[in-house]
């Protein structure tokens, strides 16, 4: 299925894509957060690993083919390989996430990080909380990653030595998005924010009467992707989405059935009193991703050696 993100320029796309590799990056955070708090650092570590390890085989392998620089075999690529699959790996937005790269041969090369906000939001629990765990060889060339630079902030750089074959695991089609229409007015405008964080295209949700949308069942809810768990019995994720845009609206989601059997509505309403803050919104702002902002830059020098 054809992305809507296709018909976008390259002058949008490099707005829209920081953006959205950071939300993915602070999403990531926020269930972290939770899940240290909630069950410990070590259940959390655990938690992480396994997150990874099973997800960046598969949306790697994806960004990989639809980018154009997936290996002739799959599980066979190289640094090179690695790092295209860093400049735009959902870990790392850039910016927030400054790399640099050197490229020696196609199985050495060096990264380092001008910025690291990550690294900067976990260094202050402690050394325990600053691991790299990898399938290549990773060692750092000065000291340990985050060490202090006299004020400058973190200097992660790291030395890349592959000895295993890069590559991927499972095939799965490109992503997509689901749209709405801009209406101006705050309800609309958080219906409109509603649509979008359903995708991907393939979940024909769709925008009713400008203050609601409609999810109808789909792909996603057959594979069990994060809008098949919301519905009228659990309603917190699209009511934190809303309400980040004001605190008295909220949503109410009823079933609606003339789009499906496990089809529902969410419609945008205005409660007389605000909201708290979701916790789950509240732990997130520990990372400073939260309120990081993106500056115009011009691209980076390529120095071959």
């Amino acid at each position: 299925m054809r992305s809507r993100y296709h018909d976008l320029t390259r002058a949008q796309l490099a707005i829209l894509v920081p953006e959205l590799l950071l939300i993915g990056h602070l999403i990531d955070r926020s269930g972290m957060a939770w899940c240290v708090a909630a069950l410990g650092r070590e259940a959390m570590t655990r938690i992480a690993i396994e997150e990874w390890a099973l997800a960046s085989p598969i949306y790697t392998r994806r960004m990989q083919c639809a980018l154009g620089y997936a290996p002739p075999d799959p599980g066979a690529g190289d640094v090179l390989t690695i790092f295209q699959g860093l400049q735009l790996d959902i870990g790392a937005p850039p910016q927030f996430l400054d790399f640099r790269f050197t490229v020696h041969d196609r199985w050495h090369g060096e990264f380092h990080l001008d910025h690291c906000g990550a690294l900067m939001d976990v260094e202050p629990m402690g050394a325990e909380y600053v691991r790299a765990s990898a399938r290549p060889r990773l060692r750092p060339r000065r000291g340990r990653p985050g060490g202090d630079r006299g004020g400058r902030g973190p200097d992660p750089t790291q030395a890349t030595r592959r000895h295993r074959r890069a590559g991927c695991g499972a095939p799965g089609p490109c992503p997509g998005t689901a749209t709405g229409t801009g209406t101006g007015a705050p309800i609309g405008r958080a219906a409109d924010g509603l649509a979008p964080l359903a995708q991907p295209r393939c979940l024909r949700v769709r925008i009713d009467r400008r203050d609601a949308i409609v999810v109808p069942p789909s792909a996603a809810h057959e594979d069990g992707a994060w809008v098949s768990l919301c519905g009228p019995e659990w309603t917190a994720p699209l009511q934190a989405i809303v309400r980040a845009l004001e605190p008295h609206l909220d949503v109410s989601v009823t079933p609606y059935p003339a789009a499906g059997d496990r089809a529902w509505r969410a419609a945008v309403v205005r409660r007389p009193e605000a909201a708290p803050e979701a916790e789950e919104v509240t732990v997130d702002k520990f990372s400073t991703g939260t309120t990081f902002t993106f500056q115009p830059r011009r691209s980076l020098p390529l120095t071959p050696r």
